[in-house]
């Protein structure tokens, strides 16, 4: 009985980090002083594409070269790129099958968890981008530092 609630519950949760996290993800953007203007580059078709600070943006869990770009006159422009991990929404798939292959031996209960319910899940997660997080999801620019001259060098 144990078993057979949780392979209805796996069934329900197939793509739970896309439930979890779901495609896009929000990051806080902020500058010293106010109103740096941030763009987006290569953060995904929905993303936001740029914003005055503070603002929440976002972007999508799929993209790998999401960079900001904070600029203000008269300063330079600073990056910040963003690197893509996976999710710490991830460990379910390990503990749904703990779960269910809790002192199992068979091998036909860990094709039919593996094979037909985690690999779905696993797929709809990958494929949406919902298994990865972008990291950091606070970015900061200071213009308050003054600007160094090539010359200067």
């Amino acid at each position: 009985m144990r078993r057979a609630i949780a392979v209805i519950c796996l069934i329900a949760l197939t793509g739970c980090t896309t439930v979890a996290n779901g495609p896009m993800q929000r990051v806080y953007v902020d500058s010293n002083p106010d109103g740096a203007v941030v763009r987006l580059t290569h953060c995904g078709a929905f993303a936001t594409k740029a914003a005055t600070t503070p603002a929440v943006v976002w972007v999508s869990r799929r993209s790998t070269q999401c960079e900001l770009t904070f600029a203000m006159p008269e300063r330079a422009e600073q990056r910040t790129k963003l690197s893509r991990h996976v999710s710490r929404h991830m460990s379910i798939y390990g503990t749904t099958a703990e779960v269910i292959l809790d002192g199992s031996d068979s091998i036909g209960e860990w094709f039919i968890a593996g094979t037909l319910l985690l690999l779905p899940s696993f797929v709809i997660d990958a494929a949406t981008g919902s298994m990865f997080e972008l990291q950091p999801n606070e970015a900061h620019a200071d213009f308050t530092r003054p600007q160094r001259d090539w010359r200067d060098q």
